[in-house]
């Protein structure tokens, strides 16, 4: 995956760790490949919202086909495809500062982990203030 942005974004460019370590060190859900997609909707929100910038996407250039087999794939991903599917609407429990640690709890939705992203989201932001 290739793409370019303004270091003000870089803050929200954080791509959380995932896999087995996060599941020993944390005690969460062993969540996998979903550190870029959840890092590209954090930046989109931001600089939608927070920034006040533009998103351009293109296509790609690069024709890719599938080497793994999907089978395995959808196993790796299920574990994490309702949290996946809600993620977008905790933004504003990621940027709003009055709702930063008021993350609800869960309905079927890892709020641990949704907590445990804020607050490294917030030790990215610090860097930059």
């Amino acid at each position: 995956m290739n793409f370019a942005f303004r270091k003000e974004v870089l803050p929200y460019a954080y791509q959380a760790p995932m896999g087995q370590r996060m599941a020993t060190e944390f005690g969460l859900p062993q969540y996998d490949r979903f550190g870029d997609i959840w890092a590209g909707v954090v930046m989109k929100y931001a600089i939608d919202n927070i920034l006040g910038g533009a998103v351009v996407t293109g296509y790609s250039t690069v024709h890719h086909d599938r080497a793994s087999d999907v089978y395995t794939n959808l196993r790796k991903e299920a574990v994490g495809m309702e949290l996946n599917e809600m993620f977008y609407t905790y933004m504003d429990f990621f940027f709003d500062p009055v709702w930063r640690n008021l993350i609800p709890d869960s309905d079927g939705i890892d709020a641990d982990y949704i907590k445990l992203y804020r607050k490294m989201l917030t030790k990215w932001e610090d860097l930059i203030q």
